[in-house]
C-alpha cells in the first residue's frame, strides 16, 4: 500500500487525491474527477464560489439542500483527514493489518484516492451519501479502523496518547461482537499468510494489486470449497443439513456450511458484483425466504426474463441483484422511481422510521409516511392500489437490506482469501484452515 503525505491545505489534498487516482490507473479519469469534486462539495458544505478543476465546474450546493451552518468547517475536516492518514501510515510502518472500509467509508472516493480504502466506489457504484451524512449533523467524518484483537489495545493507547481519548474511540471501535471479531481475525490471517508466502517465494505478493476478475478464484468459489474463507466458511450445526421444516424458521440465517456450499454451487458467481450479491443474500435474507430467492437467483442468471416482478419499477431498481432487494440504495431508487426525488430524500433522512421496531412503537408515524408516499406516487401517475402494494413491499423488505458499501468491503476480504486459497493452497491449508 502506497504511503501518503499529510496535506497541509485544500489544494494539496485535492492534488494528492488526483495523483492517487492516476497511480491506480483508473479508466475514464474524467468521471472520477467529477465524483471527487462532488464529494468535496459535500464535505466542505458548498464552496462560496463554483469549484473548477480541469475545465469541470461544480456550482455551490443550495443552502436548503445542505445544512451549511451545521457542517464541519474546512479546517476541522482537514484535521480529521490528517489524523486518518497519520494512523494509516503508523499501521503500515508497524506492519499492523487494518481495514478502514467498515460500511459507509467504502463509498468515499476521497478515501479510496488516498489509499485508505481499497474498493473502487465508481466501478462498483457505491453511494457516497451514506458516508457524508454525519457531516450534516455537525459531526466529524466517521472512519472506523478495524485491527486484529492482538493490536487493538496497542492502537487505542497510541491514538489516545497522540491525540485525545475521544479520537481513539471514534476511529477504533471496540471488538465487542462476534462479526467484528471474525472480520479482524480474518485480516490477521491474511496478513500472516502473505508474510509467509513472501518469505518463501522470490517474487513478492502485493495483495492490493491482485485483479478482481481472476478466473481461478471464482472457479474455487463456485465449487463450494470455501472452508476457512471469511463470510463463505459458514458453521457446522450438529453435522446436519437443514431440512425444509428447519429452514422455515425465519430468525435463522443462511450461515450453515452445507447451505453456503449449496448456494455457491448453484449460483456460481462469475464476477465480483455477483459475489457481493451472494454474500448479502447469505447473511441478510432469513431462511424462510432463502429457498425462494435462491431459485430466483439461479433462474435469473440463466434467463433474465424468466423471473416476473409485480412492477417494472421493482425490476429496474433491483436489476443488479437479479430482482432481490438487498441494498438500501435499491430501496431509495425504487422510492425515487415511484414517488419522486423529494420522497426519496425523505426516506434517506428518516430511514429508522422504516424499521419494524419503530413501526410497532409508533404506528401513527408509519400511517403518516404511508399517506405521504401514496400522495406522491399518485401525482406521478400511479393508482392507489399499486401505491399501497409498493409501500407495503418497501416496508416489508427494508429490514433485510444493508448498505452496499458494507457488503463490498466484506466481499473484498472474502475474495482475497479465496485468491490466496486458489493460488497458494498449501500455505492456505497450513496457516488458515488448520
Amino acid at each position: 500500500m502506497k504511503r501518503s503525505k499529510q496535506p497541509g491545505n485544500l489544494t494539496e489534498l485535492i492534488d494528492q487525491c488526483l495523483q492517487g487516482l492516476a497511480d491506480k490507473k483508473t479508466n475514464c479519469l474524467r468521471d472520477y474527477e467529477i465524483r471527487l469534486l462532488y464529494e468535496f462539495n459535500l464535505v466542505l458544505g458548498a464552496f462560496p464560489n463554483p469549484m473548477q478543476l480541469n475545465n469541470i465546474t461544480i456550482k455551490p450546493a443550495p443552502k436548503e439542500n445542505y445544512n451549511i451552518d451545521e457542517l464541519c468547517g474546512e479546517h476541522e475536516h482537514l484535521q480529521r483527514l490528517n489524523t486518518i492518514i497519520a494512523l494509516k501510515e503508523h499501521m503500515l510502518q508497524n506492519n499492523i493489518p487494518f481495514n478502514a472500509g467498515s460500511g459507509r467509508a467504502c463509498g468515499s472516493l476521497i478515501l479510496y484516492a488516498l489509499g485508505i480504502t481499497e474498493i473502487d466506489p465508481v466501478r462498483f457504484n457505491l453511494s457516497t451519501d451514506h458516508f457524508y451524512a454525519s457531516l450534516y449533523r455537525g459531526e466529524p467524518l466517521q472512519v472506523w479502523f478495524r485491527v486484529p484483537a492482538a493490536h487493538h489495545k496497542k492502537m487505542i493507547t497510541y491514538t489516545s496518547n497522540k491525540y485525545i481519548p475521544e479520537t481513539a474511540k471514534e476511529l477504533l471501535p471496540p471488538i465487542d461482537d462476534l462479526a467484528t471479531w471474525l472480520f479482524c481475525q480474518s485480516l490477521h490471517q491474511v496478513n500472516n499468510l502473505v508474510f509467509v508466502i513472501n518469505k518463501n517465494l522470490s517474487t513478492p505478493l502485493l495483495l492490493e494489486e491482485i485483479p478482481l476478475d481472476d478466473q481461478e478464484t471464482f472457479d474455487l468459489i463456485a465449487s463450494g470449497n470455501t472452508a476457512g474463507i471469511y463470510a463463505l466458511n459458514g458453521r457446522i450445526k450438529n453435522n446436519h443439513i437443514y431440512t425444509s421444516e428447519l429452514e422455515a424458521r425465519s430468525k435463522t440465517f443462511l450461515v450453515d456450511r452445507e447451505l453456503i456450499k449449496e448456494v455457491l454451487q448453484k449460483c456460481k458467481p462469475a464476477n465480483f458484483q455477483e459475489l457481493m450479491t451472494i454474500i448479502a443474500l447469505l447473511h441478510l435474507v432469513p431462511i424462510s425466504k432463502g429457498d425462494y430467492y435462491l431459485q430466483q437467483l439461479t433462474e435469473s442468471k440463466k434467463d433474465s426474463a424468466a423471473v416476473k416482478h409485480p412492477h417494472r419499477a421493482i425490476e429496474n431498481a433491483f436489476s443488479d441483484t437479479y430482482g432481490i432487494p438487498l441494498y438500501r440504495e435499491q430501496i431509495f431508487q425504487l422510492v425515487n422511481d415511484i414517488a419522486g426525488e423529494k420522497m426519496r430524500k425523505f426516506t434517506e433522512h428518516n430511514w429508522k422510521a422504516f424499521s419494524t421496531h419503530f413501526i410497532k412503537r409508533k404506528p401513527w408515524i408509519f400511517r403518516r409516511i404511508r399517506k405521504k408516499f401514496i400522495r406522491h406516487a399518485y401525482i406521478k401517475g400511479y393508482n392507489i392500489q399499486s401505491s399501497y402494494n409498493m409501500i407495503d413491499f418497501i416496508f416489508d423488505y427494508t429490514k433485510h437490506t444493508t448498505i452496499k458499501a458494507n457488503t463490498a468491503n466484506q466481499a473484498l476480504l472474502a475474495y482475497k482469501m479465496a485468491y490466496l486459497k486458489a493460488h497458494y493452497p498449501e500455505f492456505f491449508q497450513r496457516h488458515v484452515e488448520e
